[in-house]
């Protein structure tokens, strides 16, 4: 079975679905390889699983983010916001990606491209906006299209993480 949840019961396998979380369940695996964390809880209302799906495979996997500058963001996100999934599965990537994690946890700036998205991140998550300074940063260094790549991908994380912790899915 999949993640622990003491408040839904996870759909993780294909098994008595309805046609229209059948549908969704397959693109998730389409995309993913298989059904996590999110999803088992998403599927139970298969119109936002398949939209979250669609929004967090471009983000996650063809949005044109370096791979640190977006795993940083995640881990940014998860951290803030308290997520013990999303932490435990971005950190590893992270790290891989080159990403400061401890940085991360401690609420450090750190440099790079990475450093500036977390700054972001950090900015939206705790202030619910982007200082002018920050936001012509940012734009300077990503442009209008990418930059709204990235705040999409703070938002994402953020929605993701209200649904992990709201039923409590666990790594």
């Amino acid at each position: 079975m999949g993640p622990l949840t003491a408040r839904i019961r996870p759909i993780d396998s294909p098994d008595d679905l309805t046609v229209e979380q059948r549908r969704a369940y397959d693109a998730v695996v389409a995309s993913r390889g298989r059904v996590i964390g999110p999803f088992t809880v998403l599927l139970h209302r298969p119109e936002i699983a398949s939209a979250a799906e669609a929004l967090g495979g471009y983000l996650r996997y063809r949005a044109p983010l370096e791979d640190a500058v977006r795993e940083a963001v995640i881990v940014a996100v998860a951290s803030l916001l308290e997520c013990e999934f999303e932490r435990s599965v971005h950190e590893p990537l992270a790290r891989q990606a080159g990403v400061d994690v401890a940085a991360i946890a401690a609420g450090r700036p750190f440099a790079g491209d990475a450093g500036l998205a977390v700054e972001v991140a950090r900015s939206l998550v705790n202030e619910h906006r982007i200082p002018d300074e920050l936001f012509a940063r940012a734009r300077d260094r990503w442009g209008d299209e990418s930059l709204v790549d990235l705040v999409s991908l703070v938002g994402y994380y953020a929605f993701l993480a209200a649904v992990l912790n709201g039923f409590a899915v666990r790594p």
